[in-house]
């Protein structure tokens, strides 16, 4: 990488025992301190949140 760029990487933490996990962006300055994360929620087509059916709370 050439110096003086910043990088965006993807991230990925792991939740319950590895069954699901939590992706996110996180901004990395040149000396490579984390200097921002984007954090998202999932959504379905119509951009309603799918946070309900992801914890089993639907029927």
């Amino acid at each position: 990488m050439a110096e003086g760029q910043y990088r965006i990487v993807k991230v990925e933490l792991p939740l319950v025992a590895g069954f699901a996990g939590h992706n996110f962006l996180v901004l990395i300055d040149p000396n490579g301190t984390v200097v921002g994360e984007l954090h998202g929620l999932a959504t379905d087509a119509m951009g309603n949140s799918k946070l309900s059916e992801i914890c089993g709370l639907t029927g």
